[in-house]
């Protein structure tokens, strides 16, 4: 089962079984903490600027990147954008 979870700076959000699912507007920023789980995003979607740490890249879809546990990572949405965390 699909369950929203929120709505928030420019992001959706929905929990299903096992990951999340983003859905984000062009500009959105995701993340911007260091409060994290270890994370594997799938990128399937558009294209974004990725930072982690203090590594900046730009990524297109179809693209995979992990984010260490506690580790200060943003994700800024260059065009609409899908993703899925595991």
């Amino acid at each position: 089962m699909l369950e929203f979870i929120k709505e928030k700076n420019g992001f959706k959000s929905y929990q299903a079984k096992g990951f999340k699912i983003y859905y984000g507007e062009k500009d959105a920023v995701a993340g911007d903490n260091n409060i994290n789980p270890k994370e594997t995003i799938y990128l399937i979607d558009g294209e974004v600027e990725i930072i982690i740490n203090n590594k900046v890249g730009t990524v297109k879809a179809p693209a995979e990147f992990q984010v260490p546990e506690k580790t200060y990572h943003k994700i800024t949405a260059l065009t609409d954008i899908k993703f899925l965390v595991f």
